[in-house]
C-alpha cells in the first residue's frame, strides 16, 4: 500500500470549504445550510475520486495484483499465448504474465526443453555443431550446420499404412499433429536458428 494520505470524508469537507472565496455571509461555513449540504456532496466526490486513484496506484499498477488493467497488461505481453491453451484462473493468468514481463528467457536448449514440458511434450534437442579442425574430434560428422537443432519428440509415433489392416484409399502414414509445439519453439528459438522436428522410431 502506498503512503499516499487518505482522508475521511470530514477532510475532504474542510479541504472543499479552503478553497472557497472569503466571505462568510455570502460562504457559508455550515455544514447544514444548503450551501453546506451541496460542498458535502462535492467533497464526498473529491473522496471517491481520490480513494478510486489510490485503488490504481496501489492494485492495479503492478502485474501481481492487477484486476482491471489485467487485459492491458497481457496485450503488452503478447497474452494470451497462441501457441497455448488459455490459462483458466486469475492466479495462472497473473502467473504467466509475470513469467513474461520478469523472467529470464536466456534461448537456450534447457529453456526450450522446459517450455515444451509446459505445453505438454517431451523432447531432446539435439544442437549441430558444424566440422573445425583443431576442435573437432575423429568421428564427428561433417557439413552440419552450426544454427540447426534437431528436436527428437518421445512418446509420439508414426501410424503407417499395413496391408490386411488398412484399406485402399487410406493414407500411407499419419505423422501426430506437432502443431503446437512448433508454435512454442519456433517462436522462442533463437532467430539466426533452423529448427527441424523428428518423430523417433520406438
Amino acid at each position: 500500500m502506498s503512503d499516499a494520505p487518505r482522508p475521511t470524508s470530514l477532510g475532504w469537507l474542510e479541504a472543499t470549504y479552503a478553497v472557497m472565496p472569503p466571505g462568510p455571509v455570502a460562504w457559508p461555513r455550515d455544514p447544514d445550510s444548503r450551501w453546506g449540504k451541496l460542498l458535502g456532496v462535492i467533497a464526498e466526490e473529491r473522496r471517491q475520486r481520490h480513494d478510486r486513484a489510490l485503488v490504481l496506484l496501489d492494485s492495479e499498477s503492478f502485474p501481481s495484483s492487477a484486476l482491471e488493467l489485467l487485459p492491458e497488461f497481457e496485450q503488452v505481453a503478447g497474452l494470451p499465448d497462441p501457441c497455448r491453451p488459455l490459462p483458466g484462473t486469475l492466479a495462472q493468468r497473473r502467473a504467466e504474465l509475470i513469467d513474461q514481463f520478469f523472467a529470464d528467457h536466456v534461448p537456450t536448449k534447457d529453456l526450450m526443453m522446459k517450455l515444451a514440458g509446459q505445453a505438454g511434450w517431451n523432447i531432446e534437442i539435439h544442437e549441430q555443431q558444424d566440422f573445425v579442425a583443431g576442435l573437432s574430434m575423429a568421428g564427428e560428422p561433417v557439413g552440419e550446420s552450426d544454427f540447426v537443432w534437431i528436436v527428437y519428440v518421445l512418446d509420439q509415433s508414426i501410424e503407417y499404412f499395413h496391408a490386411g489392416a488398412n484399406v485402399a484409399g487410406d493414407v500411407l502414414f499419419t505423422f501426430p499433429d506437432l502443431s503446437t509445439l512448433e508454435c512454442v519453439l519456433r517462436r522462442a528459438a533463437p532467430a539466426h536458428t533452423s529448427v527441424h522436428f523428428v518423430v523417433p522410431e520406438p
